[in-house]
């Protein structure tokens, strides 16, 4: 993992993401944060830098809301322009671009799927709309198990070219056409959250149809070239092209430092409004009303808009990825952290509960 993260575009098949010709938004060097302490979940108290090393970090950045950089650390063989895999900060990224197909009117997120992939019609995805998928609500069966054999997720792997193809010719072959295999509804749309990343690819696919680009591209002119990121993003594609939205995005620190800023303005950044204030207020709304039943350090979250939403920690939105990728925003205390990491498995609840505990 540690080697892989940060060198996709040497194995896998990726698209770019541009970043465009304009300048890119100023991060200065501020006042370096101290090497502060904070009591792990086991309550024994561990230096931040301590902690970085234990829980497998790439790299690590503090930023203050005036874009002033507290902290900056890579691992040796990293640098500021290594691209790292985001995982599931990926679906931040294609709900961002989301909105600003909303701001634009091409998306309504009360439209059905089936308005924008009329493909999908005799699949489980009719009658499900845009803010079902946005907020994982919809009832369409999908097995996320990673260790099972038979799953929908090792589907996906196959389809996706993370995992090798197995001969059986009655597999898909690609994620669009792995998606139009999920015919089973186990519950009613809207009903329940349920985690299923196969919902970002099926929302990616509508962006696709409205905007009238590829995924990467409306990403690019979308979020990352107004931003004024300073390297260009790259996505893994499967066999037919598409841009894996739900894990595959590839980002530097500092431009992960820059989508964290976004949000943390509210969608206003680089001096132009590039998502609408209305995206956040929803995100805020949501703090209280669509429990997820998951928690992390004991604290309940809501999920929105493909955020992670602390229930009792207003202003606080946190952008997850698997084997330890996050972007902490907190709008009260105006900075944002962004940890990148490679965890030695999938999911590390002892270092996910004390990373929270270190950015608090």
């Amino acid at each position: 993992n540690r080697w892989s993260f940060s060198r996709v575009r040497e194995y896998m098949p990726t698209t770019g993401v541009r970043r465009g010709t304009g300048p890119a938004s100023p991060l200065a060097p501020g006042r370096p944060l101290p090497d502060l302490s904070f009591p792990e979940s086991t309550g024994r108290a561990v230096s931040i830098t301590a902690f970085l090393e234990r829980s497998y970090t790439d790299s690590f950045i503090v930023v203050a809301g005036d874009g002033a950089v507290l902290s900056e650390r890579y691992r040796r063989d990293l640098a500021p322009s290594s691209l790292h895999l985001s995982m599931s900060m990926a679906k931040s990224v294609t709900a961002a671009t989301c909105a600003a197909l909303v701001a634009e009117g091409r998306i309504d997120p009360a439209g059905l799927v089936t308005d924008y992939l009329p493909e999908l019609a005799g699949t489980a995805y009719a009658g499900a709309t845009i803010e079902h998928l946005l907020d994982m609500r919809s009832g369409v069966a999908f097995s996320e198990i990673f260790d099972d054999p038979n799953s929908d997720m090792t589907r996906f792997d196959m389809a996706s070219g993370w995992r090798p193809m197995r001969d059986e010719p009655r597999l898909p072959r690609d994620v669009p056409s792995l998606i139009a295999t999920l015919r089973t509804l186990e519950a009613p749309h809207g009903s329940r959250f349920s985690y299923r990343s196969i919902e970002t690819d099926v929302l990616a696919l509508c962006l696709e149809r409205a905007g009238g680009q590829p995924f990467a591209s409306l990403v690019s002119t979308r979020v990352w070239e107004p931003m004024g990121t300073e390297s260009d993003g790259a996505f893994i594609v499967d066999t037919s092209g598409y841009a894996l939205a739900q894990a595959g995005f590839n980002a530097t620190l500092r431009d992960w430092a820059r989508f964290g800023l976004l949000h943390l303005h509210g969608g206003w950044f680089n001096g132009k409004q590039i998502l609408p204030t209305t995206w956040f207020d929803r995100i805020e709304q949501a703090r209280s009303s669509l429990a997820t039943g998951h928690r992390v350090a004991g604290e309940a979250l809501s999920y929105a808009n493909k955020i992670w939403l602390p229930q009792t920690s207003p202003g606080v939105m946190l952008i997850t990825g698997a084997f330890g990728q996050l972007i902490y925003v907190d709008c009260q205390a105006d900075m944002v952290m962004v940890k990148l990491s490679s965890w030695n498995s999938i999911d590390r609840p002892d270092l996910r509960d004390d990373t929270w505990l270190m950015a608090r």
